[in-house]
């Protein structure tokens, strides 16, 4: 089965999304779990799981998360829509506000596919979303000091670390996104973030963003095997900007 959760609100089509992941994985706690995200996202990624066939008839819980501005990506999903639907296993996908077409496509052919929108003046109703794209601003800005004390501002409002990573890691995606793009090319980006997008990358020698992705990735996954403390993590990454 597959399920896509996407639009212009990501913080709520990601929350959706985890909280879909979670229930499967509670549902079926011994299945196998893949996560694929930063610069595990390929198409090759993606077709090894499409692929694999469960062990002993075991699902496999597979949560992607924003990687369809790949074209290849989305064709690949476009073109094996009836597979995705039908599969024991269960793909759960977060897009942001891109992804209105695929998102039409799958509800059509009976995946479980779900928009968050924005209402007006967001911006101005939710204190959370806020603070986090301050963190999000200071980050890009290479902000330490101010980064640093939104983070414990944020904290005390009971933000949780991990909402703050991953608004970094929007910030990071969008900066390797604007970095990357050829010139003249067009971006799915609206004029606001696309021109402080371009500020922020003076900010960054080339090459630093793609290894602070990878250490983005790193800090996830270690402290999803308990190696490491969210909080500490993302505390220590903002320090050592």
């Amino acid at each position: 089965m597959i399920s896509y959760y996407w639009g212009e609100d990501k913080t709520g089509a990601r929350r959706a999304a985890r909280a879909e992941m979670a229930k499967r994985r509670a549902a079926s706690p011994t299945s196998l779990f893949v996560e694929l995200t930063g610069e595990n996202i390929s198409l090759e990624n993606l077709q090894e799981v499409f692929y694999s066939q469960p062990l002993l008839g075991e699902e496999t819980i597979v949560f992607f998360d924003q990687g369809l501005g790949d074209p290849a990506l989305v064709d690949f999903v476009t073109e094996n829509l009836t597979v995705f639907v039908s599969s024991q296993n269960q793909f759960i996908f977060f897009e942001g506000e891109s992804g209105l077409m695929l998102g039409s496509a799958i509800a059509k052919a009976g995946g479980n596919a779900k928009e968050f929108k924005l209402p007006p003046q967001a911006e101005q109703l939710d204190p959370e979303a806020i603070k986090l794209f301050a963190l999000a601003d200071a980050f890009g800005n290479r902000d330490r000091q101010r980064a640093w004390l939104l983070y414990h501002d944020a904290h005390r409002d009971e933000i949780a670390a991990e909402e703050v990573f991953w608004k970094f890691v929007w910030k990071v995606k969008t900066l390797l996104l604007v970095e990357t793009a050829r010139a003249g090319s067009a971006l799915p980006l609206k004029p606001y973030p696309l021109s402080q997008a371009r500020r922020q990358l003076k900010n960054y020698k080339t090459g630093e963003l793609a290894r602070l992705s990878a250490r983005l990735v790193r800090l996830y996954h270690d402290a999803r095997r308990g190696l490491t403390d969210f909080d500490f993590a993302v505390e220590r990454l903002i320090l050592e900007l």
